[in-house]
């Protein structure tokens, strides 16, 4: 997910990982909050993509950690796009578990008190200045991304035409002005956040066990409704793994060695359990798509076996010393270190070294 155009062993040539990201961001962004008609079985419909993502970097300059100890940033852009993706996600979750009517009001408080970290003032009018520039600018960069879009039509009709393809980077460079503007909002945002979740992580961990507490409460008084103790126990099992990864991304484990993967696995799961389309794609890596399937199977046997997602070290534990071998032997993926191996079963491997292979 970086930039080496200019690596450290010397110039790269071709483009670079970031411009691919950028255009795929791109691609993301021109269609979503747009109105827009498909054809679906012979019938025109209109959908409005309400379309979310985040770049996170997953290889060894990622965590720092080459033998040559060198660790890249992200580019500017990759930190824009997962901090709105970040808090994105996490609005996205509140949103989900308050709209669950089968909630308890005293839940709901509890759900408020974590949303809000315990009420801190200063947060509160972050988020209104973010809203406010979010709202100020959305009508105009959707209008914009919609000309852009024509624009690219025509240029692929007549690519032969200089003037289009001035326009097309003028109206590009015009589309990142105002989205620079939204997106250090949300940057100001999250890092505020994320200190104030450092310096209350354990009054918000205890939040969430009230929550959870409070949950099975309620579980308890219902043992013969099956349908509402499922329901429950599902919103239980949410909350757990997005504890986790709230934690994960606050305090920036995922740029360390054991710990690269584990947002995005939670990522997805939560955004499964919410019945969201969600996809993860690694770009250069068939391995590591390989690994963040390994890890949502461990997660299932896990679950399969105790009826309870995992959660915490001794969890953890079981599943790399009973589990991960099992799913790791015949899975797509052979490297229990996240990183790139010249022997893993991806896709970029011959077929005669595997039965097992996965395309990206």
């Amino acid at each position: 997910m970086r930039n080496r155009k200019k690596g450290i062993a010397g110039k790269w040539s071709g483009e670079s990982e970031t411009t691919q990201l950028e255009e795929s961001a791109l691609a993301l962004k021109i269609y979503n909050q747009r109105l827009l008609k498909v054809r679906i079985e012979g019938k025109d419909v209109w959908i409005k993509p309400d379309i979310s993502f985040m770049n996170l970097g997953a290889n060894e300059l990622a965590v720092n950690s080459t033998s040559m100890g060198k660790h890249l940033k992200d580019a500017e852009s990759l930190a824009s796009y997962n901090a709105k993706g970040f808090i994105e996600f996490e609005q996205e979750v509140f949103d989900f578990l308050q709209k669950q009517s089968i909630l308890p009001p005293s839940l709901m408080v509890t759900l408020q008190e974590i949303e809000s970290m315990k009420g801190a003032p200063s947060l509160r009018q972050a988020k209104m200045d973010m809203q406010a520039i979010q709202n100020e600018k959305a009508k105009e960069i959707i209008s914009l991304y919609a000309s852009l879009d024509r624009l690219m039509e025509k240029y692929l009709s007549h690519p032969e035409k200089p003037d289009l393809k001035r326009e097309i980077i003028r109206l590009k460079d015009k589309i990142e002005q105002h989205e620079k503007e939204v997106y250090n909002h949300y940057k100001d945002y999250l890092r505020l956040k994320s200190e104030v979740y450092i310096q209350k992580s354990s009054e918000i961990k205890n939040l969430f066990k009230k929550f959870r507490s409070q949950l099975k409460r309620e579980i308890d008084q219902l043992p013969s409704d099956l349908a509402k103790v499922q329901q429950l126990q599902h919103i239980n099992d949410l909350t757990l793994k997005f504890e986790l990864a709230i934690d994960v991304f606050y305090r920036q484990k995922n740029k360390e060695v054991n710990s690269v993967l584990d947002f995005q696995v939670n990522y997805l799961e939560i955004h499964a359990m919410m019945s969201n389309c969600v996809e993860f794609f690694c770009k250069s890596a068939e391995d590591r798509t390989g690994r963040v399937d390994d890890k949502i199977q461990e997660n299932k046997a896990f679950q399969a076996i105790f009826g309870r997602v995992p959660f915490g070290p001794e969890d953890q534990e079981y599943i790399d010393k009973f589990i991960s071998p099992l799913i790791h032997q015949y899975s797509v993926s052979q490297n229990n270190t996240e990183k790139k191996f010249w022997r893993s079963r991806g896709a970029d491997q011959p077929s005669t070294q595997s039965p097992f292979t996965c395309q990206n």
